[in-house]
């Protein structure tokens, strides 16, 4: 099905269901327990987070010195779909993957390798279609904690990212600035790879400017802002690309700020606690 750096997606038949899923295969072979666990990182990941724009995990196992990882199947990544990709297509894709992205921000863990080739798609009709966050190789949490499944989920994979992805703070300092503002920088530099046909979508001159809104347009900017700190979060994202159906639905944003405050609370609770159990005793 596909093949990367790290690892090589084939797509098999299960014996007892009888059904298709996509094993992904891990290339550099285990070499002691320090680098089994740095292979199982995504294992760790995928488990921590069933969500309905993340690519749902099975399994996983060890074999022939390799980490094997069964995935639902889906029909192919939004690299496949050949620019320009039309606004309502890529503004589906911006909410349902910053949906993804906000679950893993609210639990303090970032991505790291959000791209075109890792957000995988199901088309459903001619203009409509599910999209899936995938790869977690790289993932990792921001406060050192264990994943939500007690799992030792600890981000030890610190091989860099897709640098034309990549947010202008990670290529000045790779590995000691990770933040979710990358994530979000990352989105939008891959929303815009899909909106120009050349191979440099920096190029403003060569963005079919004329299919798309000043509203969307001014949105990607945002999301490829110098500056971390004035970027979009994933949460401000979903608002702004919210089905036009939903936009007047003040409940559904009002009932979600809630939820998102509510996050915020438990994050800062699991903060305090923290600081009490790292403060030394007297």
């Amino acid at each position: 099905m596909s093949e990367g750096s790290f690892g090589v997606v084939k797509c098999y038949r299960h014996d007892f269901d009888k059904l298709e899923y996509a094993v992904k295969q891990t290339k550099r072979p285990i070499c002691g327990e320090s680098n089994l666990q740095q292979q199982l990182q995504e294992i760790y990941a995928l488990s921590s987070f069933p969500h309905r724009h993340i690519v749902r995990y099975f399994d996983g196992w060890v074999e022939d010195r390799a980490v094997f990882v069964r995935l639902e199947k889906l029909d192919d990544c939004m690299a496949s779909l050949p620019p320009p990709v039309s606004e309502s297509v890529l503004t589906a894709m911006l909410h349902q993957t910053s949906t993804a992205l906000y679950e893993l921000h609210s639990h303090d863990v970032v991505h790291m390798d959000v791209k075109p080739e890792n957000i995988l798609k199901r088309q459903l009709d001619a203009d409509t279609f599910i999209f899936k966050l995938c790869d977690f190789g790289l993932a990792r949490p921001l406060n050192g904690k264990d994943s939500v499944t007690g799992e030792h989920f600890l981000g030890l994979n610190d091989d860099d990212g897709d640098r034309r992805y990549m947010s202008p703070e990670l290529l000045k300092n790779l590995h000691d600035v990770v933040g979710p503002p990358a994530d979000m920088y990352a989105l939008g530099k891959s929303c815009e790879a899909m909106m120009t046909a050349t191979e440099d979508p920096s190029n403003t001159s060569a963005r079919h400017l004329e299919s798309y809104s000043p509203a969307f347009i001014a949105l990607i900017e945002s999301m490829l802002c110098e500056d971390p700190a004035r970027r979009p979060s994933a949460f401000q994202v979903v608002q702004a690309t919210l089905p036009e159906r939903l936009l007047s639905d003040g409940g559904l944003l009002e009932l979600q700020r809630r939820i998102d405050a509510i996050r915020c609370e438990i994050s800062d609770l699991d903060a305090s606690d923290n600081d009490v159990m790292s403060s030394p005793r007297t």
